[in-house]
């Protein structure tokens, strides 16, 4: 899990489980373990239309529909 603090642009800023969040330009620091600061050139990218974040997206949803038992359908048609 990853919890994220946004100090700026939060009204433009709204993010879903699941979104992708692309920080670019950032900062790691070991504060609490780990944290990252953004700082006037660091941009924030919500769902990025990346190869690289399409593939995550498509991962992330095959993960959820296994998840919620939406492919046990399809294990029926796999019977032989």
């Amino acid at each position: 899990m990853v919890i994220a603090v946004v100090w700026r642009d939060i009204n433009r800023f709204d993010p879903r489980i699941g979104d992708i969040i692309l920080l670019k330009q950032v900062s790691v620091h070991p504060y609490q373990g780990r944290s990252l600061n953004a700082y006037d050139g660091s941009q924030i990218v919500l769902n990025p239309e990346r190869d690289d974040c399409l593939a995550l997206r498509e991962w992330w949803d095959l993960k959820e529909l296994e998840r919620n038992g939406g492919l046990a359908e399809f294990d029926d048609d796999m019977d032989i």
